[in-house]
């Protein structure tokens, strides 16, 4: 008899060992860990126009529409068009024509504190960026790589751009980033560009700022130093090591502090300021980074469907004309009857007096908000030209048409808007919403961290709201009507777009505390151009949020960038409407190379 001496973990289960089952099951588990953690794309495209289309590792080239999905290791190309991308971290990239971005390793956590990476090359073209989660916590987690040098970030929005000759150039726009390669690292403050015409040569940080159209943070800018550090000599870089995005993160760490919140204090212990205008009870500064929640910590990023196509957003329509009178006797031919005696012919039947048609219900009618407390959500710009916004809370006076007349402080009764010309006057008894052309602030708002825009005013637009939820508020809004959107330049007013022209749609993800976003699309038609507006939105009250917006043009009103003049680089500011949450008002401010864009767009879900 022969016996089988192995030991009973190594005797085979019909052709595997025991332990090579055991490693084939422990393998397997991973395999699955691993494709949960990967499982998600790494962007999504929000718009995409021209000859766009994404290469995978193993070379199959597909075309990228709008709701396509890019994973890691895919490079996405532009020939003749332009594609924007949401990013899994919830950061907005948007790539000019004739550019190609690999997407080398990028994913988020899949626990917390879990690995994340936003690993990128930019081959060649240009890109803008507002960066998301992913390079927040750990910088290292960080970087666009080019042929010229590697870019880290700390919260920030930046282009960059790769010439023909693979010079690299970087602006930022907000927030700051460092550049490395193997001469060393330069630091590159807000409104500044770097250029580095080669790997070798060390990036030079330009001496006069990026011009950000932004009159009113020009001295802020100005005051930033050309060159805020010096190279860090003893990290070796390498182009043929890793170390290049060590090298990166190290001198963020060494050399930067995270950019510090520049909207004025407005919570207890600060000094109360009576000409500033009056925030929302619990609300939190505007202006946080893009991807990151209140107190630093994440919140969950609202995944958006494509907005499908729509009509133009329009008012309710109007009320159906009311139905004519009865015809008379010259209707129709009545049956055949019997033969009946000639009679003489009678005079035809003389015609009724007309009475007044019966009046017809046409659907909801428009009912005014009623004078008293309400939530005002405000964007506007004074004949001096300065900018300034806010969501607040007033006692409201308005006309029988439902046209704001003028607000007060509700606390002090001081005068904060009055001798407003009312029009693009719209309501329906949860929100109100309109344009002043005429009228005067006696209050500041925030632009870039100071209080601004006191005096006559060259345009201002408004939404008005009577009551906010009282729960958390989910699901996706489409626009259902807006102001005129309006340019103005150095205080004058220049351009005027349609009423109801501008529209959009957002999907909301509000809690009853801070921590919740709003994913949203605009499209604003105005001087013979569309603006558009993608972005995450920061929760900042119960029902309320803002926004840093990649922006872009169909006409050159974005060339040199287009930037929020809402405070911040905050470019879209809303509140949510009615118990139930079924209205919400957004306002909306940019700079533009034509001047600045300001409006006022109300959605339904």
């Amino acid at each position: 008899m022969t016996l089988d001496a192995r030991r009973p973990s190594d005797r085979r289960v019909g052709t595997v060992s025991v332990p090579g089952l055991r490693r084939l099951v422990a393998t397997a588990a991973l395999c699955a860990v691993s494709g949960l953690a990967w499982s998600s794309p790494s962007a999504t495209v929000l718009f995409s126009s021209g000859e766009v289309h994404a290469v995978s590792a193993k070379g199959e080239v597909r075309e990228l529409k709008t709701g396509a999905q890019v994973d890691s290791g895919e490079t996405v190309q532009t020939g003749k068009g332009r594609v924007q991308l949401r990013m899994v971290d919830g950061a907005m990239m948007a790539l000019s024509e004739q550019t190609t971005l690999r997407l080398d390793d990028y994913r988020v956590a899949s626990a917390p504190g879990g690995e994340e990476r936003g690993f990128m090359s930019l081959v060649r073209g240009a890109l803008r960026t507002i960066s998301g989660s992913i390079g927040h916590p750990r910088a290292e987690e960080y970087r666009l790589d080019t042929p010229s040098g590697t870019i880290g970030i700390r919260g920030t929005e930046y282009t960059a751009a790769v010439s023909g000759d693979d010079a690299l150039e970087v602006g930022v726009i907000g927030g700051r980033v460092a550049v490395c390669n193997d001469g060393g690292c330069v630091d590159v403050p807000k409104g500044f560009t770097a250029l580095a015409p080669n790997r070798s040569v060390k990036p030079a940080v330009s001496v006069k700022p990026l011009v950000l159209l932004q009159p009113g943070n020009a001295a802020a800018v100005a005051a930033i130093p050309t060159e805020a550090a010096t190279p860090v000599a003893e990290i070796p870089a390498s182009r043929n090591t890793p170390s290049s995005g060590e090298h990166v993160s190290q001198f963020l760490v060494a050399a930067m502090t995270p950019p510090v919140a520049g909207a004025p204090v407005t919570g207890a212990g600060a000094p109360a300021d009576e000409d500033l205008l009056p925030p929302l009870p619990g609300s939190a500064a505007i202006g946080s980074p893009s991807g990151v929640g209140a107190g630093g910590q994440n919140a969950p990023i609202v995944v958006v469907a494509p907005p499908a196509a729509s009509p133009s957003p329009s008012l309710p329509p109007p009320p159906a004309p009311a139905p004519a009178p009865a015809p008379g006797p010259s209707g129709p031919p009545a049956p055949p009857t019997p033969p009946a005696p000639p009679t003489p012919p009678t005079p035809p039947t003389p015609t009724p007096t007309p009475t007044p048609p019966t009046p017809t219900v046409p659907g909801p009618v428009p009912i005014p908000l009623p004078d008293g407390n309400v939530t005002l959500g405000l964007v506007w710009s004074t004949d001096k030209g300065e900018v300034a916004s806010g969501l607040t809370q007033g006692k409201a006076h308005f006309n029988p048409t439902g046209g704001l007349l003028d607000a007060d402080n509700p606390a002090t009764g001081k005068s904060m808007l009055e001798k407003g010309r009312p029009t693009d006057v719209g309501v329906d008894g949860v929100i109100g919403w309109g344009r002043w052309s005429d009228g005067q602030s006696k209050v500041k708002g925030t632009s870039n961290g100071k209080g601004v825009g006191n005096g006559n005013l060259a345009t201002l637009h408004y939404f008005a709201i009577a009551e906010t939820p009282t729960g958390p508020v989910t699901g996706a809004f489409s626009s259902m009507a807006s102001t005129a959107p309006t340019v103005q330049s150095d205080g004058k007013l220049v351009a005027v777009g349609v009423v109801n022209g501008a529209g959009g749609s957002f999907n909301a993800s509000l809690q009853l505390q801070l921590g919740g976003r709003a994913s949203y699309s605009l499209t604003v038609p105005v001087a013979g151009q569309t603006f558009s507006l993608v972005g995450v939105a920061t929760q900042t009250s119960a029902s309320g949020f803002s926004g840093v917006s990649l922006i872009s043009s169909t006409g050159s009103g974005c060339q040199g960038g287009c930037t929020g003049s809402l405070g911040n680089n905050v470019s879209v500011i809303g509140q949510i409407a009615g118990a139930a949450g079924t209205r919400a008002g957004v306002a909306y401010g940019f700079d533009s190379r034509i001047g600045n864009v300001s409006g006022v767009i109300i959605f339904k879900r």
